[in-house]
């Protein structure tokens, strides 16, 4: 199964929908539904996986320090799509704490820069 993590200052509920919808033409999608991007709603939907799914789509959010760390032991991405605005990126410590956590524990993440 390939795991897929979105997370970034604004657009990872459109981005994950899009992303289930192009992927769901070829294999069996599941993903986090709505807005659940905290660590409950991401376990709650981790729960739903099973031997059929081909991949799972998480969508991230950072309401508090550490939240991303505590979701990436969650979730055990293959792919991490990082959003951000590229003003806002440079002034997000949040964000650049994330972009450590990712490079230090896969080694490779996309960036999808948003215009604002």
């Amino acid at each position: 199964m390939i795991k897929i993590a979105i997370t970034g200052s604004y657009g990872k509920t459109s981005v994950k929908n899009f992303l289930k919808e192009l992927l769901n033409i070829k294999y069996k999608v599941l993903s986090t539904p709505e807005s659940y991007n905290t660590p409950m709603g991401i376990a709650k939907t981790v729960n739903g996986l099973d031997i059929s799914h081909q991949v799972f789509i998480a969508e991230m959010g950072a309401r508090r320090v550490g939240d991303i760390k505590k979701l990436m032991k969650i979730i055990e991405p293959d792919i991490v799509v990082i959003l951000f605005d590229s003003v806002m990126f440079f002034n997000d410590e949040k964000l650049k704490a994330a972009a450590l956590i990712f490079l230090t524990l896969l080694g490779i993440f996309i960036f999808v820069i948003l215009q604002s």
